[in-house]
């Protein structure tokens, strides 16, 4: 009984190495997208500087969102 269970494990266990695993291929498509202007950061305030520098990296999101899932930016250039 035991030989039989161990036997059978054992079986199980050198199988499951032939187990298919099925992992997503992602291939590259090029993306029609302009770059936006990076902000040029010449104010004094610094809330201005971050507020514009907010705005580009959310542009650049939106860009990148739109290049992945194919859904279009809402964010106005």
């Amino acid at each position: 009984m035991f030989k039989t269970t161990f036997l059978a494990l054992a079986i199980l266990f050198i199988l499951s190495g032939c187990y298919r695993v099925y992992k997503p291929i992602y291939i590259p498509t090029k993306c029609e997208i302009e770059m936006p202007t990076r902000p040029t950061l010449s104010s004094t305030e610094i809330s201005e500087n971050m507020k514009a520098l907010l705005i580009y990296t959310e542009t650049l999101e939106k860009d990148l969102q739109f290049c992945i899932k194919g859904t279009p930016s809402s964010v106005k250039k």
